[in-house]
């Protein structure tokens, strides 16, 4: 009887002791964001006109190594707000204003390396571009 309890204590430390190793004992750790699609082109047929296009950020991660869609605890934003916008409502959604045209806006999605602890981490970003064209205005 000794020797059952004896053996199902060795199975239970050394279960615990691989899960152990396999996490590397640290917590999950953000890495990189790829952000899809990658310069996707909107052609309007007139002058203000909105168009919207939904982008997707994915974040991989190490310890353990995965990859998680991080759209919705990303911040989005543009460098080019005259021309589209993010939509607050819908993570990762942008919208053409229909104020104008341009090639290789950018568009980036921001996120903490550790969003439990903000503080102890990095800030990583996801990049895309998107261009908009205007009938025969601005190709």
């Amino acid at each position: 009887m000794n020797r059952n309890w004896f053996a199902m204590g060795a199975l239970v430390v050394a279960g615990l002791a691989l899960l152990n190793a396999s996490s590397c004992a640290r917590s999950r750790k953000l890495v990189g964001i790829t952000v899809t699609p990658q310069g996707p082109t909107i052609t309007l047929t007139a002058p203000g006109q909105v168009v919207s296009t939904q982008f997707t950020a994915l974040g991989a991660y190490i310890h353990p190594p995965e990859t998680r869609d991080v759209t919705n605890i990303a911040v989005w934003t543009t460098d080019s707000p005259s021309i589209i916008s993010a939509n607050p409502n819908t993570p990762g959604e942008f919208s053409t204003t229909g104020n104008g045209c341009g090639t290789n806006l950018g568009i980036t999605a921001s996120v903490y390396s550790d969003p439990a602890d903000p503080s102890a981490g990095s800030v990583i970003l996801g990049t895309s571009t998107m261009s908009v064209k205007i009938g025969t205005i601005c190709q």
